[in-house]
């Protein structure tokens, strides 16, 4: 688990998390046969590579204190949600989906609640907000591919 101290630490783990998700969106898109869901999938790749360029951006720029240390429970929260098995279905995935988006909503906004910073506060609040625009997704096609098992 991350410890962080600096800006550049919370960063850098942001970075990182944002690189596992365009990979598990990869992933994900392989497995759907829907194919505008596919494409929304790498839609969703496109998206979390600018969250990314992002980060990384101000990262390179500069640091801003933190108000007040993140929980071990609130990184733990999140790194539980990026777990994917290799043999993982197409409905379970779109069900660790929902957990990743919600996670990373969570993420931004416990950021955005302990940067002094107000660009960073404000990065942080829309990529929260487009987090939980994806969850939204995720949870129309849950109930969709469920009740297409019915």
């Amino acid at each position: 688990m991350p410890d962080f101290y600096s800006i550049e630490d919370v960063l850098s783990f942001a970075i990182r998390l944002e690189q596992a998700a365009q990979e598990f969106y990869r992933l994900l898109s392989q497995k759907s046969h829907n194919q505008p869901v596919a494409q929304f999938l790498m839609t969703l790749v496109a998206e979390e590579k600018l969250h990314e360029a992002q980060l990384r951006q101000i990262l390179d720029e500069r640091g801003a204190a933190l108000n007040h240390s993140i929980s071990a429970e609130e990184v733990n929260r999140y790194v539980q949600a990026m777990k994917v098995s290799e043999s993982l279905d197409y409905t379970s995935a779109v069900k660790l989906a929902m957990d990743k988006e919600k996670a990373a909503e969570m993420l931004y906004s416990v950021l955005a609640g302990v940067i002094d910073d107000a660009t960073l506060k404000e990065m942080f609040l829309l990529l929260s907000t487009q987090e939980k625009a994806h969850k939204k997704f995720f949870e129309k096609e849950y109930r969709r591919i469920r009740v297409g098992k019915n």
